[in-house]
């Protein structure tokens, strides 16, 4: 049966259909799977044991919560030659990998595009990806790429804002 916006159940309204639906595949030693949104990070995972998640689906997040999946793959995030000399093709390509920079955000961390610092922070780190295309080039593929570039991304803006280190008379911050 495929999975559509009908498949959903108002818990609200109908527990007692979930009740017997449930009842009536566990009389016939069915298996059940429970996919379940957490609103506060927009992740869904299917549970097909109480209290042990079977994962994170990518495509079962895409229909609860209507926001479609974009491969990775689709962007590289490393400079072509092309846009590395003409500023035309360079602009098109940041724009691009910004793009996908959000859409990844928004994707596995919905509450962060919120944050005041967001846009000035995905323009920094889209500079950044510049600055590390060695590092990166090292990388197995372009999805493993993306991968990297999300964590610092999500980790940066995850840190607390710390104090400035004290100075020294030499003007040095202090170690």
């Amino acid at each position: 049966m495929p999975f559509t916006s009908e498949t959903i159940i108002d818990t609200s309204k109908k527990r007692s259909l979930i009740a017997t639906s449930i009842n009536t595949l566990q009389a016939k030693n069915a298996p059940i799977a429970f996919a379940v949104l957490d609103t506060a990070t927009g992740a869904v995972a299917i549970y097909t044991k109480p209290n042990r998640s079977s994962g994170r689906s990518s495509w079962l997040r895409e229909r609860v919560i209507d926001l479609p999946w974009r491969d990775p793959a689709e962007v590289n995030p490393l400079l072509t030659d092309a846009a590395q000399h003409d500023p035309v093709v360079r602009a098109h390509h940041d724009a691009q990998v910004r793009d996908m920079l959000i859409h990844l955000v928004s994707y596995y961390r919905p509450d962060l595009p919120g944050c005041p610092l967001f846009s000035v922070s995905t323009d920094a780190m889209v500079g950044s990806i510049h600055k590390f295309q060695d590092m990166l080039i090292k990388l197995p593929d372009t999805r493993t790429r993306w991968e990297a570039i999300l964590s610092s991304f999500v980790s940066a803006l995850d840190e607390p804002v710390s104090k400035p280190r004290p100075r020294t008379k030499r003007g040095k911050a202090k170690a």
